[in-house]
């Protein structure tokens, strides 16, 4: 049933990867280590609606920096609660890069404020605006 929900996530996000009008990657294409340290305000949980073309998608974003180990967990409660570690994450002062693996999800954006992070999602090659707003 799991895999059936992370599928069907997978399926919702579009399978293919990011290219094309908008070229995404700015932040997760920097060369070796970040300029900055990750901003501290990162750290927390995050809530954002992801439009889809289908349905909206509520979406909540977890940003670990414990232990200098950065960590970035997607849930998607109205998936069945099916979680997604991001596999590539870069954290450069308060601007912030994660993908999945295959590229289907990528998102770009910055810090704004202490309670938002502003940025660009693809999914697959279609960018949206979205919004992380804090929940904790």
């Amino acid at each position: 049933m799991r895999l059936i929900i992370l599928a069907t996530l997978a399926l919702a996000l579009a399978a293919c990867s990011p290219s094309g009008p908008g070229e995404p990657m700015a932040v997760l294409s920097g060369t070796g280590e970040p300029a900055e340290t990750p901003d501290p305000r990162l750290e927390g949980v995050w809530t954002a609606v992801l439009e889809t073309g289908v349905e909206p998608r509520p979406l909540e974003l977890t940003i670990s920096l414990q232990d200098e180990a950065v960590s970035v967990i997607l849930t998607a409660p109205g998936q069945g609660g099916a979680r997604v570690r991001f596999e590539q994450v870069r954290l450069d002062g308060a601007r912030v890069g994660f993908a999945t693996g295959l590229g289907a999800l990528l998102f770009e954006g910055e810090l704004d404020g202490d309670d938002a992070i502003s940025g660009t999602v693809w999914q697959g090659r279609t960018p949206s605006p979205l919004i992380w707003t804090r929940v904790e």
